[in-house]
């Protein structure tokens, strides 16, 4: 039965994705994502590599991408800085945050509309198609 319903999934969301005006761009935008999770080594990477099912693996992918852009920001753009910078900074940074969980909120449930400001908007714009058609729901993201 599990196996019935995965495929089921699985020919909803292809269909869904070759047969949507926006097939290219979200082709373009996991690819993307794909950029960002293989730009350098990390197990993860090897894991969502591993995983037998086409829509859980580009599932995985996007939200390994989305938590990773976050990451890289606050590592690169934040903790990176000498520490007087850090003072300066800390309310750009906290907006940033607010941000990235408000989009990561609202592509949990595909409800993402990118903006002018919208952070990485073609990790949010994948992320909305894949865990916004999947049941995992804002709560993971809002526990992050």
């Amino acid at each position: 039965m599990k196996a019935m319903v995965e495929e089921a999934l699985y020919r909803k969301a292809a269909w869904r994705q070759s047969s949507s005006p926006g097939a290219g761009k979200l082709a373009a935008a996991v690819a993307h994502c794909e950029a960002i999770v293989g730009g350098s080594p990390n197990h993860l990477h090897a894991v969502s590599e591993r995983l037998d099912h086409p829509v859980k693996r580009q599932l995985f992918l996007v939200c390994y991408a989305a938590m990773r852009v976050l990451d890289d920001a606050v590592d690169n753009r934040f903790l990176a800085r000498p520490a007087a910078e850090r003072t300066r900074a800390r309310a750009a940074m906290g907006d940033l945050l607010a941000r990235w969980l408000d989009q990561a909120c609202a592509a949990a449930v595909g409800t993402f509309a990118p903006d002018a400001a919208a952070f990485e908007p073609e990790v949010f714009f994948a992320l909305n198609h894949y865990a916004g058609a999947s049941d995992i729901g804002q709560d993971p993201w809002r526990k992050l």
